[in-house]
This record gives C-alpha cells, sequence and structure tokens, in this order.
C-alpha cells in the first residue's frame, strides 16, 4: 500500500491560529484536506506533526474564496465581522450599497451582511439595491446575514425576501444579550468541530417567524442560557438563584423571562432560486469565542467548492499622515476617553471587554460604545505606516469630525446626568419619557427611533467617509491575489 507524508495540525479551542495558517496554506495554492478538527498538508508548517495517509479520498478539500462584506449600517457590528475575517485569514472586498447599486456583486460569489439595525441597511440600500441583491442571489450567488443582516433578508416590508420568513413582531422578551446555548437540529458543514450543544453569543437579536416550514432547514434552536446572559441590565441566573424574576418584570415593566427562548430557531438555512441563504441570529463573529470563530470558518467553506479570488491592483501609499491629521484624531480620541470616564464615574456603565460595554438599561450605551471604537479604529489606522489613504480624501470629513462630535459629547453628558437622576425614581425608556427637556435633547442628539438619527447620524456618515476607505484599502493590501 502506498503512503504519502502529510503533515498535521489539529484545531483546539485555545486558539484560531490553525484556522489562519490553514487560509495562508490556501493562499499559497498548496491543497488541504480536512477531517473534523483535523487539517492535514503537504508543505511543513511550525507545530505540524507528520503523518502518513494512504489516500485522501475520505477526506474534504478546502478552497480559499472571497467574500464581498457589505459596511453600510454595520459600524460596531461591521467591525467585528472584518475582525473576525481578519482573525480567520478569509478574503474580503468591504463593498458599499452604492457600488451594490452599480453592479459590484456580478464579480462575487458571497454576499456576507453584517448586524446592526436592518432599517439603516435597507435605506442605503433602496430598492436599487435590494434588487441587484435578489438578482445576485437568484442566479447562483450566495447570501450570509448575522443579526442585523439576516433581518435585511426576511419577508417584511422592508427586506430583501429571500426567505418566507419574517421578524417575530411580538418577541415576548426585552432586549438580551450575552451567551446562550445553541443546539444543532440537523447535520450541517455548519456544525463540524463543533459540540451538538456550545455557547453562543446574541446581541440584541429579534426572533425568527417562519412562514413555510418545507421552505426552510432549521440549523440550531436556543437552549439554556449562560451566566454571561443578560436581559437589560439584569444578569438572569443571578435573579433566578438570588430573587423572583416576577418582581424585576414588575419593577422594569418588561417581560425578562428567557425561557420564552428555548427551541426558538437561531440558524436558518433556504434557497432563492439558484441561490443558498443562510441566517443567523447568532453572532458567528463575536470576537474571543471560539465556537462561533470555528462556526464562521466551516460556512465560509461550506460556499466555495473551488478557488475564487478577486483580482486587484497594488494601491498608492503614503509615507505617513500629516500631523495636522494626527493632532485632529488625538484630540477626538481623548474627548471621547473622557467621556467614558465619564459614564463610569457616574455609574452609567463599565467595560465588559475591549469591544463592549454593559450599560445602564434606557441609555444609549451601544451608540456611544460605537462611536468610541469607530473613532478607535480611524485613530490606529492613521498611525500606521505607510498609510494607502490619501490625507487629502480624509481631512476635510476629520475637521467636520471633530466639530460635530466635541460638542455633542458635552450635550450627551447632560442628557446622562439627566436619566441619571431619573433612574434613582424608576425605569428608564430608551425612546420616551415623561420629561419633556430630557426628551428635546435626546431628540436633537439620536432623533426618535432605537437606530441612528438625529446628530448621531449626521457622525456616522462622517465617521463612514473616514474609515471606509482604510477598511477597503487594508482589505485590498492583505487579502486580495494580484493579478
Amino acid at each position: 500500500m502506498f503512503f504519502m507524508q502529510f503533515f498535521w495540525l489539529k484545531w483546539k479551542t485555545t486558539s484560531c491560529q490553525v484556522l489562519k495558517d490553514v487560509a495562508q496554506l490556501l493562499k499559497d495554492e498548496l491543497p488541504v484536506y480536512r477531517q473534523g478538527r483535523n487539517f492535514y498538508f503537504l508543505k511543513e508548517k511550525k507545530n505540524a506533526k507528520v503523518i502518513d495517509l494512504n489516500h485522501t479520498s475520505s477526506l474534504k478539500s478546502l478552497h480559499l474564496g472571497h467574500v464581498a462584506l457589505l459596511w453600510n449600517g454595520s459600524y460596531l457590528f461591521g467591525l467585528m465581522t472584518f475582525w473576525q475575517l481578519k482573525k480567520l485569514g478569509i478574503p474580503c472586498s468591504v463593498i458599499t450599497a452604492e457600488e451594490i447599486k452599480q453592479g459590484i456583486l456580478e464579480k462575487h460569489h458571497l454576499l456576507l451582511v453584517p448586524g446592526g439595525w436592518s432599517g439603516p441597511k435597507s435605506e442605503a440600500l433602496g430598492e436599487k439595491g435590494k434588487k441587484e441583491i435578489r438578482k445576485f442571489v437568484r442566479q447562483g450567488g450566495n447570501y450570509l446575514g448575522i443579526c442585523g443582516g439576516a433581518g435585511l433578508a426576511l419577508s417584511d416590508t422592508d427586506g430583501l425576501g429571500l426567505l418566507p420568513i419574517k421578524r417575530k413582531k411580538d418577541r415576548g422578551i426585552a432586549n438580551f444579550y450575552g451567551k446562550i446555548v445553541l443546539k444543532q437540529t440537523t447535520s450541517h458543514p455548519l456544525w463540524e468541530g463543533i459540540p451538538n450543544e456550545a455557547p453562543f453569543n446574541v446581541w440584541w437579536p429579534a426572533l425568527f417567524e417562519v412562514q413555510d416550514k418545507e421552505a426552510i432547514t432549521i440549523l440550531g434552536t436556543y437552549s439554556d442560557i449562560s451566566p454571561e446572559f443578560f436581559v437589560a441590565d439584569l444578569n438572569i441566573l443571578d435573579l433566578k438563584k438570588y430573587s423572583k424574576i416576577q418582581k424585576w418584570e414588575e419593577q422594569y415593566q418588561v417581560n425578562i423571562d428567557p425561557g420564552i427562548l428555548k427551541n426558538q430557531p437561531a440558524l436558518l438555512e433556504g434557497k432563492y432560486d439558484q441561490g443558498k441563504v443562510v441566517l443567523t441570529y447568532p453572532h458567528l463573529d463575536t470576537p474571543d469565542n471560539p465556537w462561533e470563530a470555528l462556526a464562521l470558518f466551516n460556512l465560509y467553506h461550506s460556499f466555495f467548492n473551488k478557488p475564487f479570488a478577486i483580482p486587484t491592483q497594488p494601491l498608492k501609499s503614503y509615507e505617513e499622515m500629516p500631523k495636522y491629521v494626527l493632532k485632529l484624531i488625538k484630540k477626538l480620541k481623548m474627548a471621547m476617553e473622557e467621556f467614558f470616564q465619564f459614564g463610569q464615574r457616574n455609574f452609567l456603565w463599565y467595560w465588559y471587554k475591549p469591544w463592549m460595554l454593559r450599560w445602564r438599561k434606557g441609555i444609549r450605551g451601544f451608540h456611544y460604545l460605537t462611536l468610541y471604537l469607530l473613532i478607535k479604529e480611524i485613530n490606529r489606522y492613521t498611525h500606521k505606516k505607510p498609510v494607502f489613504v490619501s490625507p487629502d480624501l480624509i481631512i476635510p470629513h476629520l475637521e467636520t469630525l471633530v466639530k460635530i462630535v466635541l460638542p455633542f459629547l458635552e450635550k450627551a453628558k447632560s442628557l446622562l446626568l439627566k436619566e441619571r437622576y431619573l433612574l434613582n425614581t424608576k425605569p428608564l425608556s430608551l425612546i420616551s419619557t415623561d420629561n419633556k427637556e430630557l426628551n428635546i435633547l435626546r431628540q436633537e442628539l439620536f432623533g426618535e427611533t432605537p437606530a441612528y438619527g438625529g446628530k448621531f447620524k449626521q457622525i456616522l456618515c462622517y465617521a463612514d467617509k473616514i474609515l471606509v476607505p482604510f477598511l477597503k484599502a487594508e482589505a485590498n493590501n492583505i487579502y486580495s491575489k494580484p493579478r
């Protein structure tokens, strides 16, 4: 019997390096085979063991593909997805709604839409952009939607209508987030190497309402909650152990019992004509969770049965950003850091992870966090050498951003203290209160929507104008294959 010598790496929950090594081997056009958590290849690699195999027919062959990542309306969650793709070594292009309208999806095989409210995504795409996505999937393209990206694909009024699913109008529970156990309901490449029940993160999702069960495959459902599961600003397992949930529901005037989530569909798959659609409310892009990283890696490879690359041209480089740019971004960064210290010393939030806050119910913690991380990323990119974005392109937008963010933060401090005072008397709603002065200030800063409105929407617009070119350049330089 003839044996071939292979090198062997086994994926472990403590590190994603093996998955990134696999991506690099594929980028170098070397064959890689897989079985469960084991990866086999012919090139010597650090920490790889030697193994003799007499055939590879029983092993799955992996291929390097290229992902189109839609940025609009994602912000914090767009960053999380981009970070996860980088961590896994998955090639991507950051694309915008305007580019979709112009037909950019014709070049692609997989569209990944990250989290973030689906309304702003739908608004950015307009009917023309949504029509282009439907055409892309109908003709054999694939769609992967995470949380808000899943919501965009639904058959609601502003959705794409890719699958016969709607958003449940009555979720039966207030905003929930953190780790919850997922239970696999069917065999699928998504689950390769993952236990039948494993903890995944959700970040304020809706719930699916399946309209046609015959057209949908439910891949996983919600099971038990974990010690890191919250509803509003309440740790549910702590309440169950030391208090009574009913009392807290009366105080907060919302439902917080997670029992309603048990066996609810969390991940779904279906077809839209020739294309495959996978929708997940659990965030497969959450940093630092090995099961989510492996699940995204698995899904990514399930979409590509042959190599798929996007050729690009080298970008013009600049030695460094002018000192004036660094001075502007430093002013923004310092203002944001002081603002977050203000919130902490007034007991309004605390850091849970470097990329996530926990905050009191009724304040816009998510919005402040989003702005902080966007500015932090802009700061990181402007300090890199060389840079691949023209200073002339970003200076006007950065100047405007400074002019609107600094007064915004001062007014936000005033708003936070007003909200802090009311929190001493009763639970606080995110949208409206019986305090007229508070409502006027909220409307000025954030509009009347839970999503992005008021001055904050304007701020995000300018942050996008600066950050997106940097994201595009990094994706181009790291992942794309030269001509």
